[in-house]
């Protein structure tokens, strides 16, 4: 399946090229490099990792300004490690971001799985021990990936570093 489209060539190549692609594979378009014909499999590689670099870092920082507006004004998002724990608890979330390198500890319930940011001696799901977990945020991206969530690792975002580096888009 294809997600992404990068289109290199001359610029009048690439631009013919572009109208002939179905309008399904036109809106896969991310960009496109403008590259001589006798450019080197190095250079196209590199060009267009970049551009990759480019396109997710730009998509990275609109994710993280939705998601710290939504929330600001009331609407479905979280930020910060309890209350997005807490909605990976009920499955409302969306979209988890987080900031790359982003670890903090936590609290499990070894009853129920329930995984807390704050230390409470009772579950408050289920009323079970609570037991000391090296990496909350580690175990919310598994629990994500576990609940299909669509999870972003984000590089270097102030902004979201700011909203206490970890939050997430909800459902409702």
């Amino acid at each position: 399946k294809c997600s992404r489209l990068i289109l290199g060539g001359t610029p009048q190549t690439v631009s013919q090229f572009q109208e002939f692609l179905p309008k399904a594979l036109q809106a896969k378009v991310v960009g496109t490099l403008s590259l001589d014909i006798l450019a080197s499999e190095v250079e196209v590689r590199d060009r267009t990792l970049d551009l990759i670099q480019e396109v997710d870092r730009a998509r990275e920082a609109q994710l993280v300004e939705q998601m710290v507006t939504t929330a600001a004004k009331g609407g479905p998002a979280v930020l910060g490690l309890a209350d997005t724990l807490m909605a990976l608890q009920e499955q409302r979330v969306h979209i988890l971001l987080v900031a790359e390198g982003y670890t903090q500890a936590g609290y499990r319930c070894r009853q129920c799985a329930y995984v807390g940011a704050d230390y409470t001696p009772s579950c408050p799901i289920c009323g079970g021990p609570m037991e000391e977990v090296e990496d909350a945020v580690d175990t919310a991206i598994r629990r994500a990936i576990d609940l299909g969530v669509e999870v972003e690792v984000v590089h270097e975002n102030p902004a979201l570093e700011q909203a206490g580096h970890i939050g997430a888009l909800l459902r409702y």
